[in-house]
């Protein structure tokens, strides 16, 4: 006995034999009826004589004079026992497109051990009624063919079209580009095609570029992966059709140059520290994009030691390599007639539906002088070019604030106004469909300590409800920019061993602390407030054994991006920073490991970011090669640096300036595996003193290359 379920009234899952024309008829052989009260009618499809078996699947359609025409289910043991394919069950319209199209589901079944000749529809068809119908069905030797059967019809047919029947759709996607193809029927008069959400959040419409009977392609921009959605096409008069489409799932492979420990961005115009920024990945291009506050400096004496001025825009760069940046103009600058008309700070930024979503502090300034922080929402259109995310439309007033959360101090007075900043926007991983925005402000119960707070929303993104303190996060605050903590975001652990996303590890600045990093990780939920789990604590140079690249870092944002390499799906993992050193951010990838070397206890190390990595599993391009500065900085005088092979290789270790210069070799020759230490006494290959300033210690071992940095004072 076979079993099979079909859109509209189809048939069987049925597997040998096509058939390239179907007959459709009365039980009595004839292609009319005629009636004058209400008739149970049995309507018969069968295969071509030549083919014998009907295809696996097809479509019964009919239009009539306001009848009604109902499949009646007969009894599964009666109709399983023949060799013909009857209706056991039957399931009626699902949503309105489907009552247009008088699509309903039929189960079918038959005794028969081999795929049917013909299948039989019982009909109920009211007195006086006037219709017709035919079957339509893929071509099983064709996908893009569609056969159709003859026409049958009841008390003379009517003379209105069939509503378009949509059988299968396709898509191309590449650069954002996208290309639909439907296959059908009644597609010559289709007069618009769009892309939809299932529930009907959102709908993209298509521009149709060709039409024929059973074939219609239209075509769009569209930023982003194709989501799970439906296709909608309307007919010339009625009749909207209307079928499922999958979401694009391959990922694009980008190859990319090894560039050193760090790829970097260094902001274009003028002295800016992008200390706050977003980092992006849009897929479907194979762009990354950094979103970051443009932060004047006056230049008092080095790099890092300076006093701030303003913060009155966010600028955007965008790269295809990580090494290359091209910046565009300001994307959002303060409004001195709106909410946000001080400061802008804090971006981040997430994909949703059809749009990109930007959050960000805006800074309020009212007729006393206080500084009022809240938390502002821009949207920009994935449906048109990456250059659109240029251009934002901001909301008139703040989507989140102070005074939406209870626990938050808002006395005005005492603090210079209400801090209230740095989100971090995130999709909640135990609940489909909800967001997570991580944030920054005082407890008004906890002797004035800043900490995160954790908020949800479950719509659009505009509307958030608090959800309380992530405790263990406190930090004493004295009006100091020395004693706060800033700058949440969360990275999800990879075991190694066991190839899973075990536990969440949670970064935030903690600007009094040497390394201005507060570290954190929990075995539980990414929404998890309690402090017990959060624990322990540790800064992030200590945590990588001293790994001079993060010394100077502010403001983490982790990045999975994911790709296909080989074959294999898998995801790249970057974490960037703003290196208050540099003056610029700093990227790296994420490589973790099972069994670290003693004496690090971390299980990831940062390396080069490379997207052209082999087959997962291989161990290549995760070769566990090392390159350490070790010890803080800055350093006095001279450095250790710690290299680690896995094998023996012939190798060396230079010290560069900042242009690249060769400053001194450390080491030449064969290495071997383990650990090898040099020391650099600051000195140039001459004998000279090396002046205070930025250097970088670069490895170069058969083929790999690792890159540190290290600064030195005298």
């Amino acid at each position: 006995m076979r079993r099979a379920r079909w859109l509209l009234v189809i048939a069987l899952l049925l597997v040998p034999g096509v058939s390239h024309a179907l007959q459709l008829h009365w039980s009595s052989g004839a292609d009319t009826l005629t009636f004058t009260e209400a008739t149970r009618a049995i309507l018969v499809l069968r295969a071509d004589s030549a083919e014998v078996t009907l295809p696996p699947e097809w479509r019964l359609m009919w239009v009539g004079d306001s009848t009604e025409v109902e499949v009646v289910a007969l009894d599964s043991l009666a109709v399983c026992a023949g060799d013909t394919a009857q209706v056991y069950g039957v399931e009626g319209p699902v949503t309105p497109e489907d009552s247009t199209a008088h699509r309903v589901t039929a189960r079918f079944c038959s005794g028969g051990s081999s795929a049917a000749e013909q299948a039989s529809y019982q009909l109920d068809l009211p007195a006086w009624g006037r219709g017709k119908c035919k079957v339509v069905a893929l071509d099983p030797a064709d996908s893009s063919s569609v056969l159709e059967s003859n026409e049958v019809t009841f008390n003379g047919g009517v003379s209105g079209d069939f509503a378009p029947a949509l059988l299968s759709a396709s898509f191309t996607h590449s650069g954002g580009d996208l290309s639909v193809t439907a296959i059908g029927t009644g597609l010559a008069d289709a007069s618009a095609m769009a892309l939809s959400a299932p529930d009907t959040s959102w709908r993209m419409p298509l521009t149709i570029t060709q039409r024929s009977a059973n074939r219609a392609v239209a075509t769009g921009y569209l930023g982003i992966p194709v989501p799970d959605c439906n296709l909608d096409v309307a007919g010339s008069s009625e009749g909207l059709a209307t079928t499922a489409v999958s979401a694009e799932t391959e990922a694009p492979t980008e190859p990319m140059a090894p560039v050193g420990s760090s790829a970097k961005f260094v902001p274009a115009y003028g002295i800016v520290q992008p200390k706050d920024f977003a980092f992006y990945y849009q897929q479907q291009l194979g762009i990354f994009h950094v979103f970051y506050i443009v932060s004047n400096r006056v230049i008092l004496s080095t790099p890092g030691y300076g006093a701030d001025s303003t913060e009155k825009c966010i600028g955007h760069a965008w790269s295809t390599d990580l090494e290359h940046w091209t910046s565009m103009d300001s994307v959002l600058t303060i409004r001195s007639d709106k909410w946000d008309n001080a400061h802008i700070w804090a971006p981040t930024i997430v994909q949703k539906d059809l749009q990109f979503k930007l959050f960000y502090t805006g800074v309020h300034r009212d007729p006393l002088g206080r500084q009022i922080q809240q938390i502002g929402l821009a949207t920009a259109d994935a449906t048109l070019p990456h250059d659109s995310l240029k251009t934002w439309t901001r909301r008139d007033s703040a989507v989140f604030h102070c005074g939406m959360v209870p626990w938050a101090n808002k006395n005005t007075s005492v603090y210079e106004g209400q801090q209230f900043r740095d989100p971090f926007v995130m999709a909640d991983s135990d609940s489909v469909g909800r967001y997570l925005m991580y944030y920054v402000t005082i407890h008004k119960d906890e002797t004035a300590k800043m900490v995160v707070g954790l908020a949800r929303s479950s719509g659009d993104l505009s509307a958030w409800r608090n959800y309380g303190p992530m405790h263990g996060t406190e930090q004493q605050y004295t009006g100091s920019t020395n004693d706060i903590v800033e700058s949440p975001n969360l990275l999800q652990h990879y075991d190694v061993t066991s190839g899973t996303m075990s536990r969440w590890l949670f970064l935030t600045t903690n600007t009094n602390q040497a390394q201005e990093m507060h570290f954190q990780r929990t075995l539980g939920s990414p929404s998890d407030t309690l402090a017990a789990p959060w624990l322990p604590t540790t800064d992030l140079f200590t945590y990588l054994d001293g790994d001079s690249t993060v010394y100077y870092w502010h403001a983490t944002e982790y990045l999975p991006v994911p790709a296909r390499i080989g074959g294999y799906a898998t995801t790249h993992e970057f974490l960037a920073a703003y290196d208050d050193s540099t003056w610029a951010i700093d990227i790296n990838e994420i490589l973790w490991d099972a069994n670290p070397p003693a004496p690090y206890y971390a299980d990831f190390t940062l390396a080069y970011p490379s997207l052209a990595a082999v087959d997962p599993g291989t161990g290549e391009g995760h070769d566990g090669a090392r390159l350490l500065l070790l010890g803080r900085q800055p350093v006095v005088n001279g450095a250790h640096v710690a290299v680690d092979l896995p094998t023996a290789a012939h190798a060396s270790v230079t010290v560069l300036d900042v242009q690249g210069r060769s400053v001194r070799t450390l080491v030449r020759g064969v290495l071997p595996a383990g650990r090898t230490t040099a020391r650099w006494d600051a000195r140039g290959d001459d004998g000279q003193l090396a002046p205070s300033g930025v250097y970088f210690v670069r490895l170069n071992a058969e083929g790999l290359t690792r890159t540190t940095r290290l600064v030195l004072l005298h």
